[in-house]
């Protein structure tokens, strides 16, 4: 004799929260969706790497003075932690 297995209807509280979908965004899936949208991200950011290396080199031996050392170490570690929140 065999015997049936029947799985409980998923309640409200177990639904999977509807997903983001950033393309159908008006703007930012345009941007995203821009041929050059990445390279206009990189940009930007590699000019704030090669300004923190720069004060790194150039700037005070102090570190807390020293611009390279407070965004590496200090704004980044909160930019992380608040990533993987």
């Amino acid at each position: 004799m065999a015997t049936r297995t029947v799985a409980p209807a998923p309640s409200a509280s177990h639904r999977s929260p509807i997903p983001l979908d950033l393309m159908a965004l008006p703007g930012l899936g345009r941007f995203l969706g821009w041929r050059h949208a990445r390279t206009a991200l990189q940009v930007p950011l590699a000019l704030v790497a090669l300004l923190m290396v720069l004060d790194g080199l150039q700037g005070p031996q102090r570190a807390s003075g020293n611009l390279a050392t407070v965004l590496a170490w200090v704004h980044y570690r909160g930019f992380v932690i608040l990533a993987l929140l």
